[in-house]
């Protein structure tokens, strides 16, 4: 064989592995961008409301049930960051059904850290009754997570799948049809 020939083949041989390297680097980013997103959602928070008579929060300068309730003609509503993170920004739309007309009130927190209960405090209200809960919140790297959930007054705790928006997660941007 001719040097010429040997350097054809070096080429060939080269460029051969060079592309091999660049499959093999290409495989790897997505495996990687696969870790990397399955390591996302075990660190994401997960800001749920409780109703736990066992358990307590405090509100108002108080020890209270981790259940909802009026304190002082305020609603106290008990929530969980039941995830592995932290929940940033957590924001609280709550609407309750009196007569005719709905009332809407809001909450906010800065953080509520993994495994931790907090209250939020809405304004004042005269009696208990039934609610919808809109939650909204952040991941440490900003994505945005909401749950929505239904508390009825008749059975004392949240009701899962009365509607299909009664209680929901979504984790990642907005959703089209969200009130947020």
């Amino acid at each position: 064989m001719t040097r010429r020939g040997q350097s054809r083949d070096c080429r060939s041989a080269f460029s051969v592995g060079v592309a091999a390297a660049m499959i093999i680097l290409e495989i790897w980013r997505n495996e990687r961008s696969d870790v990397v997103k399955a390591l996302q959602q075990l660190s994401s928070p997960l800001v749920v409301p409780i109703d736990d008579s066992t358990g307590h929060v405090s509100a108002i300068g108080e020890s209270h049930p981790a259940i909802p309730q009026l304190a002082e003609g305020r609603l106290i509503v008990p929530i969980e960051n039941a995830g592995l993170g932290p929940a940033i920004n957590i924001t609280a739309k709550l609407t309750t059904n009196s007569g005719d007309h709905p009332s809407v009130d809001y909450a906010a927190m800065r953080v509520l850290a993994p495994g931790r209960r907090a209250a939020l405090i809405f304004g004042p209200h005269e009696s208990l009754a039934d609610f919808e809960l809109h939650l909204s919140y952040e991941d440490p790297t900003a994505r945005p997570h909401r749950l929505t959930a239904g508390w009825r007054l008749e059975h004392r705790s949240y009701i899962e799948g009365e509607t299909p928006r009664r209680t929901r997660v979504v984790h990642g941007p907005a959703v089209a049809d969200s009130p947020y």
